[in-house]
């Protein structure tokens, strides 16, 4: 008998050679997702809760695996109700050295928003994607449909100065962000430092009464690319 293949023999011998290198890639990215999630659980818990003794790495651990099994969550209450019996259970509890009167409540929810951020950017990271991007969509500035950016309103390099100084209104979140294009993203941080977007500038409609970022969106809509009336559906991107 020869020992070439027939040509069924042949397709079934590179379907499982492709499915083979397959599963070890997808091994490999699972692995790697998995330990810049930690890391970033980690970091986060870390900043917000300090070491926290011997549960600390049980508590790192069950937030993965809840991770891994359900998930990111979509917003700050849906981590609450998954995460907090958990923390609790391995006494982590969020606290300010600076201010030791400031509200938990509030520790609480810029904690959990963090760890969001933070997972999501980790998943993306482990995925090869830039970070920074979110898919091609209309920039709420210039109205063009390109790939956007993630501009927070309240800077998060800022965010301790802004929750000291009460300065984010009760009906909005340290956590809003705008999708816009890299032009006008480098645009406004080009206008004005961060301190000074989150204290006067955390609106669309705020920038766009900048003059010169109103003519700059103006500008960047005449280019390829622009699009009219078009439903953003990154308007609130989180």
């Amino acid at each position: 008998m020869s020992g070439t293949l027939n040509p069924k023999g042949a397709q079934d011998a590179k379907f499982w050679r492709t499915t083979r290198h397959y599963d070890m890639s997808s091994e490999k990215e699972e692995a790697r997702e998995e330990v810049l999630l930690t890391a970033e659980i980690s970091k986060c818990l870390r900043r917000h809760c300090g070491d926290g003794g011997d549960m600390f790495d049980f508590a790192v651990e069950s937030i993965l695996a809840d991770v891994q099994e359900d998930g990111v969550p979509k917003d700050v209450d849906e981590a609450s109700c998954r995460w907090s019996s958990t923390l609790e259970d391995c006494e982590l509890k969020p606290f300010d050295d600076d201010d030791e009167d400031e509200d938990t409540s509030e520790l609480v929810v810029n904690m959990y928003g963090e760890l969001i951020e933070g997972i999501q950017g980790a998943m993306a990271e482990a995925r090869g994607d830039v970070v920074e991007y979110l898919s091609s969509d209309q920039c709420e500035m210039c109205e063009r449909v390109a790939p956007l950016t993630r501009h927070h309103f309240f800077p998060t390099s800022e965010h301790d100065f802004f929750k000291k100084r009460n300065l984010c209104p009760p009906d909005r979140s340290l956590h809003e962000v705008a999708a816009v294009c890299r032009p006008c993203h480098t645009a406004i941080h080009g206008f004005a430092d961060e301190r000074t977007l989150g204290e006067s500038y955390n609106t669309i409609e705020s920038l766009l009464e900048v003059e010169q970022l109103r003519k700059f969106a103006h500008y960047m809509s005449k280019q390829k690319g622009g699009m009219k009336k078009h439903d953003n559906a990154l308007r609130h991107a989180k």
